[in-house]
Protein backbone atom coordinates (compact mmCIF):
# COMPACT_ATOMS: atom_id res chain seq x y z
CA UNK A 1 0.00 0.00 0.00
CA UNK A 2 1.13 3.62 -0.72
CA UNK A 3 0.54 6.81 0.00
CA UNK A 4 -2.78 8.34 -1.21
CA UNK A 5 -4.45 4.57 -1.12
CA UNK A 6 -8.18 6.36 -0.09
CA UNK A 7 -11.04 5.86 -2.37
CA UNK A 8 -11.85 8.76 -4.69
CA UNK A 9 -15.42 7.97 -4.05
CA UNK A 10 -14.64 8.87 -0.40
CA UNK A 11 -12.63 11.92 -0.96
CA UNK A 12 -15.56 14.61 -0.58
CA UNK A 13 -16.81 13.35 2.29
CA UNK A 14 -13.35 13.12 3.79
CA UNK A 15 -12.38 16.29 3.39
CA UNK A 16 -15.92 17.34 4.91
CA UNK A 17 -15.53 15.12 8.09
CA UNK A 18 -11.66 16.59 8.86
CA UNK A 19 -13.07 20.14 9.08
CA UNK A 20 -15.82 19.36 10.62
CA UNK A 21 -13.78 18.75 14.14
CA UNK A 22 -12.31 22.71 13.63
CA UNK A 23 -15.30 23.70 15.65
CA UNK A 24 -16.01 27.16 13.69
CA UNK A 25 -17.37 24.46 11.26
CA UNK A 26 -20.04 22.89 14.10
CA UNK A 27 -23.37 24.51 12.49
CA UNK A 28 -22.18 22.79 9.41
CA UNK A 29 -21.50 19.72 11.62
CA UNK A 30 -25.14 19.29 12.96
CA UNK A 31 -26.79 20.22 9.25
CA UNK A 32 -24.36 17.42 7.91
CA UNK A 33 -22.88 14.31 9.92
CA UNK A 34 -20.22 12.79 12.65
CA UNK A 35 -20.11 9.76 14.74
CA UNK A 36 -17.01 7.13 16.39
CA UNK A 37 -16.35 3.64 16.19
CA UNK A 38 -15.94 0.21 17.20
CA UNK A 39 -14.26 -2.44 19.69
CA UNK A 40 -13.77 -1.26 23.14
CA UNK A 41 -10.95 -1.78 26.49
CA UNK A 42 -11.58 -1.86 29.78
CA UNK A 43 -12.84 1.88 30.95
CA UNK A 44 -10.35 3.69 33.49
CA UNK A 45 -11.51 5.46 36.70
CA UNK A 46 -13.53 8.49 35.62
CA UNK A 47 -12.81 10.60 38.93
CA UNK A 48 -10.45 13.50 39.58
CA UNK A 49 -9.78 14.48 43.22
CA UNK A 50 -7.29 17.53 42.26
CA UNK A 51 -8.81 20.42 40.79
CA UNK A 52 -6.65 23.01 39.86
CA UNK A 53 -7.79 26.91 39.63
CA UNK A 54 -4.99 28.89 37.79
CA UNK A 55 -4.60 32.11 38.65
CA UNK A 56 -3.44 35.74 35.84
CA UNK A 57 -6.30 35.76 33.71
CA UNK A 58 -3.84 38.47 32.34
CA UNK A 59 -5.61 39.63 28.31
CA UNK A 60 -2.72 39.44 26.06
CA UNK A 61 -4.37 39.86 22.67
CA UNK A 62 -7.66 41.39 22.03
CA UNK A 63 -10.04 41.83 19.00
CA UNK A 64 -7.95 39.41 17.03
CA UNK A 65 -9.28 36.92 14.19
CA UNK A 66 -10.65 33.77 14.76
CA UNK A 67 -8.31 31.15 16.09
CA UNK A 68 -8.72 27.71 14.81
CA UNK A 69 -5.24 26.16 16.21
CA UNK A 70 -2.85 27.39 18.74
CA UNK A 71 0.51 26.25 20.20
CA UNK A 72 3.86 27.17 22.51
CA UNK A 73 6.91 26.47 21.46
CA UNK A 74 9.85 28.17 23.26
CA UNK A 75 7.41 30.99 24.52
CA UNK A 76 6.25 31.79 21.28
CA UNK A 77 2.64 31.56 20.38
CA UNK A 78 1.78 30.25 17.01
CA UNK A 79 -1.65 31.07 16.23
CA UNK A 80 -3.24 29.77 13.12
CA UNK A 81 -5.95 31.91 11.94
CA UNK A 82 -8.57 33.28 9.54
CA UNK A 83 -6.80 35.50 8.50
CA UNK A 84 -6.33 35.59 3.77
CA UNK A 85 -3.48 37.72 4.26
CA UNK A 86 -1.43 35.67 6.64
CA UNK A 87 -2.40 32.12 7.81
CA UNK A 88 -0.31 31.72 11.24
CA UNK A 89 0.69 34.48 13.50
CA UNK A 90 3.63 33.90 15.87
CA UNK A 91 3.34 36.16 19.02
CA UNK A 92 5.70 36.32 22.25
CA UNK A 93 4.13 34.94 25.48
CA UNK A 94 2.89 38.69 26.27
CA UNK A 95 0.93 39.07 23.16
CA UNK A 96 3.48 41.38 20.90
CA UNK A 97 3.12 39.80 17.37
CA UNK A 98 6.82 38.86 16.69
CA UNK A 99 6.06 37.74 12.76
CA UNK A 100 3.51 36.22 10.20
CA UNK A 101 2.67 34.72 7.15
CA UNK A 102 1.45 31.87 5.14
CA UNK A 103 -0.80 32.34 2.39
CA UNK A 104 -3.70 30.35 0.87
CA UNK A 105 -3.14 29.37 -2.39
CA UNK A 106 -1.49 26.77 -4.53
CA UNK A 107 1.85 27.62 -4.84
CA UNK A 108 4.58 25.48 -4.19
CA UNK A 109 4.74 26.14 0.19
CA UNK A 110 1.53 28.05 0.13
CA UNK A 111 -1.17 25.97 2.36
CA UNK A 112 -4.94 25.40 1.28
CA UNK A 113 -5.98 24.64 4.92
CA UNK A 114 -3.74 24.04 8.43
CA UNK A 115 -5.57 20.92 9.51
CA UNK A 116 -3.47 20.57 12.28
CA UNK A 117 -0.34 21.89 14.16
CA UNK A 118 2.36 20.07 15.64
CA UNK A 119 5.75 20.43 17.31
CA UNK A 120 8.91 18.20 17.68
CA UNK A 121 12.44 19.43 19.13
CA UNK A 122 11.31 22.54 19.28
CA UNK A 123 9.99 23.02 15.52
CA UNK A 124 6.45 23.48 14.19
CA UNK A 125 4.88 21.56 11.62
CA UNK A 126 1.59 22.11 9.60
CA UNK A 127 -0.44 19.33 8.00
CA UNK A 128 -2.25 20.54 4.70
CA UNK A 129 -4.71 17.62 4.47
CA UNK A 130 -6.63 19.30 0.89
CA UNK A 131 -2.93 19.53 -0.39
CA UNK A 132 -1.49 16.59 1.06
CA UNK A 133 1.88 18.41 2.61
CA UNK A 134 3.39 18.58 5.86
CA UNK A 135 5.38 22.10 5.92
CA UNK A 136 7.85 22.91 8.59
CA UNK A 137 7.73 26.17 9.75
CA UNK A 138 10.42 29.16 10.36
CA UNK A 139 11.08 32.69 11.75
CA UNK A 140 13.64 35.36 11.01
CA UNK A 141 12.95 39.15 10.26
CA UNK A 142 9.57 39.64 11.42
CA UNK A 143 8.66 37.09 8.18
CA UNK A 144 6.77 33.72 8.84
CA UNK A 145 8.07 30.94 6.22
CA UNK A 146 7.50 27.52 6.00
CA UNK A 147 8.95 24.52 3.38
CA UNK A 148 7.62 21.41 2.33
CA UNK A 149 8.64 18.42 3.90
CA UNK A 150 6.69 15.94 2.45
CA UNK A 151 3.72 15.26 0.14
CA UNK A 152 1.44 12.58 -0.98
CA UNK A 153 -1.12 12.59 2.44
CA UNK A 154 -4.27 13.66 0.79
CA UNK A 155 -7.45 13.74 2.59
CA UNK A 156 -5.89 12.22 5.91
CA UNK A 157 -7.47 13.01 9.43
CA UNK A 158 -3.86 14.21 10.35
CA UNK A 159 -0.38 13.21 9.94
CA UNK A 160 2.65 13.52 11.97
CA UNK A 161 6.49 13.81 11.00
CA UNK A 162 8.21 11.95 13.59
CA UNK A 163 11.76 12.19 14.31
CA UNK A 164 12.92 8.76 12.55
CA UNK A 165 11.16 10.09 9.23
CA UNK A 166 8.19 7.88 9.99
CA UNK A 167 5.19 9.17 9.18
CA UNK A 168 1.97 8.99 11.59
CA UNK A 169 -1.31 9.20 10.29
CA UNK A 170 -4.48 9.24 11.08
CA UNK A 171 -7.24 7.73 8.79
CA UNK A 172 -10.83 8.57 7.34
CA UNK A 173 -12.73 5.81 6.15
CA UNK A 174 -10.36 3.07 6.43
CA UNK A 175 -10.56 -0.46 8.47
CA UNK A 176 -7.27 0.64 9.61
CA UNK A 177 -7.05 3.78 12.18
CA UNK A 178 -3.73 4.49 12.11
CA UNK A 179 -0.87 3.87 9.88
CA UNK A 180 3.07 3.86 10.15
CA UNK A 181 4.49 5.20 6.51
CA UNK A 182 8.02 4.83 5.54
CA UNK A 183 10.25 7.34 3.76
CA UNK A 184 9.41 5.11 0.49
CA UNK A 185 5.82 5.44 0.94
CA UNK A 186 5.38 1.63 2.22
CA UNK A 187 2.76 1.05 5.27
CA UNK A 188 5.07 -0.38 7.50
CA UNK A 189 2.32 -1.10 10.24
CA UNK A 190 -1.26 -0.25 10.90
CA UNK A 191 -3.45 -0.35 13.72
CA UNK A 192 -7.34 -1.32 13.20
CA UNK A 193 -9.01 0.82 16.47
CA UNK A 194 -12.06 2.77 17.01
CA UNK A 195 -14.27 3.22 20.33
CA UNK A 196 -17.16 1.52 20.72
CA UNK A 197 -20.17 2.78 18.34
CA UNK A 198 -23.82 3.15 19.12
CA UNK A 199 -26.06 0.05 18.49
CA UNK A 200 -27.20 -0.37 14.69
CA UNK A 201 -24.41 2.17 12.98
CA UNK A 202 -22.73 -0.16 10.10
CA UNK A 203 -18.89 -0.50 10.57
CA UNK A 204 -18.52 1.73 7.31
CA UNK A 205 -20.39 4.69 9.06
CA UNK A 206 -17.74 4.34 12.17
CA UNK A 207 -14.88 4.58 9.81
CA UNK A 208 -16.39 7.49 7.66
CA UNK A 209 -17.02 9.19 11.58
CA UNK A 210 -13.93 8.41 13.06
CA UNK A 211 -12.02 12.01 13.05
CA UNK A 212 -10.42 14.40 15.57
CA UNK A 213 -6.91 15.59 17.15
CA UNK A 214 -3.55 13.84 17.65
CA UNK A 215 -1.16 14.60 20.12
CA UNK A 216 2.21 12.91 19.65
CA UNK A 217 4.86 12.89 22.15
CA UNK A 218 8.74 12.84 21.64
CA UNK A 219 9.62 12.21 24.77
CA UNK A 220 8.37 8.49 25.12
CA UNK A 221 6.93 8.15 21.72
CA UNK A 222 3.36 8.08 22.66
CA UNK A 223 0.46 9.41 21.34
CA UNK A 224 -3.41 9.97 22.59
CA UNK A 225 -6.68 10.83 19.91
CA UNK A 226 -9.80 12.45 21.00
CA UNK A 227 -12.91 11.74 18.43
CA UNK A 228 -15.79 14.39 18.06
CA UNK A 229 -18.85 13.58 20.44
CA UNK A 230 -16.92 11.32 22.40
CA UNK A 231 -16.64 11.20 25.68
CA UNK A 232 -13.09 9.42 25.86
CA UNK A 233 -9.89 9.95 24.98
CA UNK A 234 -7.48 7.17 23.85
CA UNK A 235 -3.79 6.29 24.57
CA UNK A 236 -1.37 4.59 22.18
CA UNK A 237 2.71 4.02 21.64
CA UNK A 238 4.68 3.37 19.24
CA UNK A 239 7.29 0.62 19.87
CA UNK A 240 9.73 -1.54 18.35
CA UNK A 241 7.97 -0.25 14.76
CA UNK A 242 4.32 -1.14 16.21
CA UNK A 243 1.79 0.90 17.55
CA UNK A 244 -0.44 -0.49 20.45
CA UNK A 245 -3.63 0.69 22.13
CA UNK A 246 -2.52 0.66 25.76
CA UNK A 247 -5.73 2.95 26.78
CA UNK A 248 -9.07 4.59 26.99
CA UNK A 249 -10.29 6.87 29.53
CA UNK A 250 -14.42 7.98 29.13
CA UNK A 251 -17.12 10.13 30.77
CA UNK A 252 -19.43 8.66 28.42
CA UNK A 253 -19.65 6.92 25.07
CA UNK A 254 -20.29 8.03 21.55
CA UNK A 255 -24.55 8.59 21.04
CA UNK A 256 -25.70 9.99 17.41
CA UNK A 257 -27.56 8.54 14.50
CA UNK A 258 -27.68 8.49 10.74
CA UNK A 259 -29.06 11.18 7.87
CA UNK A 260 -32.69 10.47 7.30
CA UNK A 261 -32.48 7.35 9.68
CA UNK A 262 -30.78 5.01 6.55
CA UNK A 263 -27.69 6.74 5.56
CA UNK A 264 -24.59 5.86 5.98
CA UNK A 265 -23.80 9.39 7.33
CA UNK A 266 -23.56 9.57 10.97
CA UNK A 267 -25.14 13.05 12.16
CA UNK A 268 -25.54 13.85 16.22
CA UNK A 269 -28.72 12.92 17.83
CA UNK A 270 -30.81 14.87 20.48
CA UNK A 271 -28.70 13.46 22.86
CA UNK A 272 -25.22 13.95 21.26
CA UNK A 273 -22.73 15.50 23.59
CA UNK A 274 -19.90 17.66 22.76
CA UNK A 275 -17.15 15.53 24.41
CA UNK A 276 -13.62 15.94 24.23
CA UNK A 277 -12.39 19.00 22.10
CA UNK A 278 -8.53 20.01 21.54
CA UNK A 279 -5.89 18.42 22.57
CA UNK A 280 -2.40 19.31 23.87
CA UNK A 281 0.71 17.32 25.04
CA UNK A 282 3.84 18.43 26.95
CA UNK A 283 6.90 16.35 28.21
CA UNK A 284 4.75 15.30 31.39
CA UNK A 285 1.15 15.37 30.25
CA UNK A 286 -1.91 15.08 28.03
CA UNK A 287 -4.26 18.32 28.25
CA UNK A 288 -7.60 18.21 26.76
CA UNK A 289 -10.92 20.59 26.87
CA UNK A 290 -14.05 18.68 28.13
CA UNK A 291 -17.68 20.27 27.84
CA UNK A 292 -20.67 17.22 28.84
CA UNK A 293 -23.65 19.79 27.67
CA UNK A 294 -25.25 18.48 24.66
CA UNK A 295 -24.47 19.74 21.77
CA UNK A 296 -28.20 21.46 20.63
CA UNK A 297 -27.17 23.44 23.87
CA UNK A 298 -23.82 24.04 23.07
CA UNK A 299 -23.44 24.76 19.17
CA UNK A 300 -20.58 26.32 19.08
CA UNK A 301 -19.20 23.32 21.59
CA UNK A 302 -17.29 25.94 24.17
CA UNK A 303 -15.68 24.13 27.39
CA UNK A 304 -14.98 24.91 30.80
CA UNK A 305 -12.33 22.59 32.04
CA UNK A 306 -9.24 20.98 30.90
CA UNK A 307 -9.20 17.38 32.11
CA UNK A 308 -4.83 16.73 32.32
CA UNK A 309 -3.42 13.08 32.09
CA UNK A 310 -0.17 10.91 32.59
CA UNK A 311 1.17 9.93 29.59
CA UNK A 312 0.15 6.17 30.52
CA UNK A 313 -3.38 7.44 30.18
CA UNK A 314 -4.03 8.48 34.21
CA UNK A 315 -6.37 11.17 34.85
CA UNK A 316 -4.19 13.46 37.48
CA UNK A 317 -6.30 16.55 37.94
CA UNK A 318 -8.82 19.12 36.49
CA UNK A 319 -8.50 22.40 35.81
CA UNK A 320 -11.61 24.85 36.27
CA UNK A 321 -11.78 28.03 34.37
CA UNK A 322 -13.48 31.23 34.59
CA UNK A 323 -14.49 31.47 30.95
CA UNK A 324 -15.59 28.82 28.37
CA UNK A 325 -13.05 28.77 25.42
CA UNK A 326 -12.46 27.60 21.95
CA UNK A 327 -9.15 26.28 22.55
CA UNK A 328 -5.92 26.61 24.07
CA UNK A 329 -2.08 25.59 25.05
CA UNK A 330 0.16 24.75 28.01
CA UNK A 331 3.34 26.05 27.79
CA UNK A 332 6.34 22.89 27.68
CA UNK A 333 7.09 23.05 31.41
CA UNK A 334 3.58 23.20 32.20
CA UNK A 335 3.48 26.48 33.96
CA UNK A 336 1.27 28.55 32.00
CA UNK A 337 -2.05 28.45 30.13
CA UNK A 338 -3.20 30.59 26.87
CA UNK A 339 -6.80 30.16 26.01
CA UNK A 340 -8.72 31.54 23.10
CA UNK A 341 -12.25 32.85 24.40
CA UNK A 342 -14.66 34.73 21.93
CA UNK A 343 -16.96 36.94 23.95
CA UNK A 344 -19.58 38.32 21.52
CA UNK A 345 -17.77 37.58 18.35
CA UNK A 346 -14.84 39.51 19.82
CA UNK A 347 -11.35 36.84 20.12
CA UNK A 348 -9.02 37.35 22.40
CA UNK A 349 -6.17 35.26 24.26
CA UNK A 350 -5.44 35.14 28.03
CA UNK A 351 -2.59 33.98 29.79
CA UNK A 352 -3.02 32.20 33.41
CA UNK A 353 0.03 31.03 35.48
CA UNK A 354 -0.37 27.18 36.90
CA UNK A 355 -0.46 26.73 40.58
CA UNK A 356 0.44 23.21 41.05
CA UNK A 357 3.38 21.88 42.71
CA UNK A 358 4.33 19.44 40.39
CA UNK A 359 4.10 21.40 37.51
Amino acid sequence: MKLGAIPFESINTCHMMIKIHNYKYWNIALLCFFAVACSQPAKKDTDATTVCKPTGGETIMNDIYPVDHILCVDSLLYLAQDDDDAMVQVYDDSGNLVASGITIGQGKDDVLEISSVHSGDRKVYLYDSRMGKIHSVSVAGGKLTSAVLCGGLRLFDDAVLLPDSTLLVATVNSNNSYLLIDESGTVTDSLSYFPAKPDGIADETHHLACSGELAYSQTDSTFARILAYDGGIDFFRISGGHISHTGRHALFDMEYTTLNGDSRLPVPSEDSKVGYLNLCVTPKYYYTSFSGSKISENPDALCDEIHVFDHQGNLQYKIMLENLVVTFCVSRDDRQLFVVENDDEIVSVKKYIMNRSDS
